[in-house]
């Protein structure tokens, strides 16, 4: 991870013209928690078909194996989180750090991964190609994403932040992390996603949950 930010970041310094100082945190942050929403998004579309084996032999609760994919990524995003750390002390940005709206952001995210998780989940069950699309889909918005790129230079086409939900996935974090403002959509939309992701999410695992074992 840090080789890849690193190459990024002595690249789109020369391209974007802007300094390492404000590139590095913005670019390392913004990879991180593309890292954890991504990673979430692509194990959670196998939450239950790795879960076959156990599902078929106990009566666990299903849930439990959707806590299981978000737990991993968490502990990888905490484990990644050192390096961003490391970065914030060297460069001093760790004075910037928003820490309430960082801990507010961390706790959308959380909150809207995990209702994805489960319904991308549940839909895998019952038809398998999903999770091929899915990870396909995620490498096509990284790059419709500001993972590596800055908004600023987008002049045209503004509806590509607009209604990318992931835009605001990682504004939720990186922005107070690094000190700038927060965009002021980004947490109505995300509490919004997160209220509907989840009642639709419920819904449909009520409707399923006896029926994802034979999905199996």
């Amino acid at each position: 991870m840090a080789a890849l930010i690193s190459g990024l970041t002595l690249l789109n310094t020369q391209l974007f013209n802007v300094s390492v100082r404000d590139y590095l945190p913005w670019v390392a942050v913004g990879f991180l928690t593309w890292g954890f929403v991504s990673s979430c998004l692509i194990e959670g579309s196998d939450t239950f078909i790795a879960a076959t084996g156990m599902l078929r032999q106990a009566a666990i609760p299903m849930m439990v194996f959707v806590w299981r994919v978000l737990m991993r990524n968490l502990i990888y995003f905490a484990h990644n989180f050192v390096a961003i750390a490391a970065a914030a002390i060297l460069l001093g940005f760790w004075k910037t750090v928003n820490v309430p709206f960082t801990l507010i952001g961390l706790a959308l995210i959380l909150a809207n991964v995990s209702w994805a998780i489960l319904l991308l989940g549940i839909i895998s069950a019952r038809f398998r190609d999903i999770p091929q699309i899915v990870t396909s889909m995620v490498q096509f918005v990284l790059f419709m994403t500001p993972v590596f790129w800055l908004p600023g230079n987008i002049s045209r086409h503004r509806y590509i932040l607009d209604f990318n939900p992931f835009y605001y996935l990682l504004d939720a974090l990186r922005s107070p992390m690094i000190g700038a403002p927060l965009d002021h959509r980004t947490l109505p939309v995300l509490a919004s996603a997160a209220l509907i992701g989840w009642l639709t999410a419920f819904a449909v695992f009520t409707a399923t949950r006896r029926r994802i074992v034979h999905f199996l």
